[in-house]
C-alpha cells in the first residue's frame, strides 16, 4: 500500500461590510466584523488517490458554489470534483448573498469565495507530506439541547481526527452537531463564525497557528446551543468548551497506537495501563464513493391558501390571550420568553403551543413554498441531489450529505455504519435543506414549514448513505 501524504491550509474569505447577514426571512446590514472568517482545506493523498474536504465559515453552500470549486480544483490540481468535499459551519452570521439559487446570490462574491476555496486546496498539495491518522471521540454535555422537545435525544458526541506530519500535527477535522445560531441573534448585525471558528482558535492556542482545523458540522437539524449572556459572549464560551474538549481529545491521540506504562512503586515494576486515547488509524486506505439520490418533495399550498390559513391560526392565538408583540415575533420566525407560556395550566400551554406550532409552520412554509414556485419545482415530485463518502481506513470514514439532518437520522446512521469512527458531515455540496423523519412532520413548527421534502425522504437518504458506506467499507480486491 502507498503511503499516505497529507497537506493543510487556510485562508481568510472575510467579505465586505456592506453585505447583509448570513439568515433570516429579512436579514439586516451587517454593521462591524467580531472575528474573522476562514476557508480550511485538508487533502490526503495514497498513491493515484487524492481526497479534498474543505469547511468555510458561511451559511450554506449552494449548488453552483460547489461546481466551481470542484471545477476550480481539478482544473488546478487534478483531483477529480467528484472527490472534492465542500462543507459549510453553517454559522448565521456570515456574510448573505452567497445562494442564488435561493434568490439571494451576488455572482462576485460568489465566484469570489469559490476562487478562495480553491486556492485553499491547491495551497494544501503543494504541502503534502508524509501523514498519519488518528481518530477519537467525547461525549461534551451543557451546551447543546433538542430545540423542538428539550426531553428528546441529541448526540454529544464531539469527533476528532487528528492529521499528524513528520514534525507533529498539522490538521484536526471535528465534527459536533449543533446549530451556530447565537451570534446571528446579536443587534447591531455583526460578522462572527459563532462558536466553530472559536472552537478552531481554541485548538490552535494549545497547538499552535500552524495547524488547521476544520470545524464541521453534524447531524443539527433539530439541535441548538444552550446560551447565556450576548450571542457573541455565548459563543465564545460554548466554542471554548467544546475547543478544549478538542484539544484534549487530540492530546490524548498522541498516544493512540502505543503501549502505555506507569511505575507501580509497591511492586517495583513498570506495569500497562489502560488508555482512552482512541485509535490509530493502521493501515489507511482511501476511497471515495458517491451516489445519487431521489428525494421526494412535499405538496406546496397555493400562496393565497397558506395567507388565509395562518391569519386563521393567529386569530386563535389572539383569542386564546396571546398578544399582538407575541404573535408578531412568532410571524418572524422568532422566539419568545417562556414566562407566560409556563405559568398556564398544562391543558390551556399544550393547546396553546400546538396553536403556536402550527402559525410557525405555516409562517415557514409561505417562504419555502415561494422558492418552490420561483424555481419551478412546485408539483415535482422528487428531487435528485448528491451524497459522498470517503474512507480514511477500516476504523474511520466520513459521509458528506447536503442537509440539515435531524438528530434522529444522524444517530441511526452512526449505529449502523460499518465504520466506528464516522464524520458524518452536514451542509456539504449542495443546498439541501432540512431533512426530517416521517413522524416530525405532523407536529408542527418551523422546520416541518422551512422543509421541502416530504415524507419517505429520511428514509431514503438514510438507506443510501449506509449503502456508500458499506461499499467503501468491503475489503480491497
Amino acid at each position: 500500500m502507498p503511503p499516505l501524504l497529507a497537506g493543510a491550509a487556510e485562508l481568510e474569505i472575510t467579505p465586505p461590510l456592506d453585505v447583509p447577514l448570513g439568515s433570516g426571512f429579512n436579514p439586516p446590514k451587517v454593521t462591524a466584523i467580531a472575528d474573522r472568517l476562514y476557508t480550511r482545506a485538508l487533502v490526503l493523498a495514497q498513491g493515484p488517490d487524492r481526497l479534498a474536504l474543505t469547511c468555510s465559515d458561511i451559511l450554506a453552500v449552494d449548488p453552483q458554489l460547489a461546481r466551481d470549486v470542484r471545477e476550480r480544483v481539478e482544473a488546478q490540481t487534478g483531483i477529480s470534483g467528484a472527490r472534492v468535499m465542500v462543507a459549510a459551519t453553517h454559522t448565521h452570521s456570515c456574510g448573505g448573498r452567497l445562494q442564488p439559487s435561493r434568490g439571494n446570490g451576488d455572482p462576485a462574491l460568489l465566484e469570489m469565495l469559490g476562487r478562495q476555496i480553491a486556492a485553499a486546496v491547491a495551497a494544501a498539495v503543494r504541502r503534502l507530506a508524509p501523514a498519519g491518522l488518528a481518530v477519537g471521540a467525547v461525549p461534551v454535555h451543557g451546551v447543546s439541547q433538542n430545540r423542538r422537545d428539550p426531553e428528546a435525544p441529541i448526540d454529544p458526541s464531539l469527533r476528532v481526527l487528528r492529521v499528524d506530519g513528520p514534525d507533529g500535527l498539522i490538521a484536526a477535522l471535528t465534527t459536533f452537531a449543533c446549530h451556530p445560531t447565537l451570534v446571528g441573534h446579536d443587534r447591531p448585525a455583526v460578522l462572527s463564525a459563532d462558536f466553530p471558528g472559536v472552537l478552531a482558535h481554541t485548538v490552535r492556542a494549545v497547538f499552535g497557528d500552524a495547524v488547521v482545523i476544520l470545524p464541521t458540522n453534524g447531524a443539527c437539524g433539530d439541535v441548538n446551543p444552550i446560551a447565556t449572556g450576548s450571542g457573541l459572549q455565548a459563543a465564545r464560551r460554548i466554542g471554548r468548551i467544546l475547543g478544549g474538549a478538542a484539544a484534549a481529545t487530540l492530546a490524548r491521540l498522541e498516544a493512540a497506537g502505543q503501549t502505555l506504562t506507569a511505575d507501580n512503586t509497591r511492586w517495583g515494576l513498570s506495569l500497562p495501563a489502560a488508555s482512552d486515547a482512541g485509535v490509530r488509524v493502521t493501515h489507511p486506505r482511501l476511497g471515495a464513493a458517491s451516489a445519487t439520490v431521489c428525494v421526494p418533495y412535499k405538496h406546496f399550498e397555493p400562496a393565497a391558501a397558506a395567507e388565509q390559513a395562518g391569519a386563521a391560526v393567529a386569530r386563535q392565538l389572539a383569542d386564546a390571550g396571546v398578544g399582538e408583540a407575541t404573535l408578531e415575533r412568532w410571524k418572524a420566525g422568532s422566539v419568545v420568553p417562556a414566562g407566560e407560556d409556563a405559568s398556564l395550566p398544562p391543558a390551556d400551554r399544550d393547546a396553546r403551543r400546538r396553536l403556536a406550532s402550527d402559525l410557525l409552520r405555516r409562517r415557514s412554509e409561505a417562504w419555502t413554498a415561494g422558492v418552490a414556485r420561483r424555481q419551478g419545482i412546485a408539483g415535482t415530485p422528487a428531487r435528485e441531489i448528491e451524497i459522498q463518502a470517503f474512507r480514511l481506513g477500516d476504523q474511520a470514514a466520513v459521509l458528506a450529505v447536503p442537509f440539515e439532518l435531524f438528530s434522529k437520522i444522524g444517530r441511526e446512521i452512526h449505529a449502523a455504519s460499518p465504520f466506528p469512527y464516522l464524520f458524518l458531515i452536514g451542509y456539504a455540496n449542495d443546498l439541501g435543506g432540512y431533512l426530517m423523519p416521517d413522524e416530525e412532520h405532523g407536529r408542527g413548527g418551523f422546520e416541518a414549514g422551512i422543509t421541502f421534502y416530504g415524507l419517505g425522504a429520511a428514509d431514503v437518504v438514510r438507506t443510501e448513505a449506509l449503502a456508500l458506506l458499506r461499499a467503501l467499507a468491503a475489503p480491497a480486491v
